[in-house]
């Protein structure tokens, strides 16, 4: 009776080991809007086997885009790499909507957290969803 209950917990260990993904991120991902995953909004992001990613954005004549490594660690998503961002200037009459142009590369590390299906994560207040 002992061996049938260690063989049983033995497959049970076997199977439940399978149930979460060794690498979970390989494969293309959609940017949408906070608590709206059918919404998308103009970023994608590709995460391939051998732990490099990019991500990019867009929002009007706003683009940002980053490229590195990822790794993960239970739930907890890092990236590290170069972001770049990119803008046109922006003048107005009425004031507070007047920048200049933003054309910069700058080294990024940023930390996000995977879902419980690891079908989603959310990343410096961005959300994407596994297509």
């Amino acid at each position: 009776m002992k061996r049938i209950g260690l063989v049983i917990g033995l497959v049970l260990t076997l199977v439940c080991a399978g149930c979460k993904p060794s690498d979970p991120m390989p494969g293309k991902w959609k940017l949408y809007i906070a608590g709206e995953s059918q919404i998308p909004i103009g970023g994608n992001a590709e995460f391939k086997s051998d732990k490099t990613c990019e991500i990019r954005t867009s929002f009007g004549m706003d683009k940002w885009s980053f490229k590195g490594t990822y790794s993960i660690d239970g739930k907890t998503l890092r990236i590290d790499g170069e972001m770049e961002e990119k803008a046109p200037a922006v003048h107005s009459s009425k004031g507070p909507e007047n920048r200049p142009a933003i054309d910069r590369k700058e080294k990024l590390v940023a930390t996000g957290t995977l879902s419980d299906d690891f079908k989603t994560f959310r990343i410096d207040g961005k959300n994407f969803q596994k297509e």
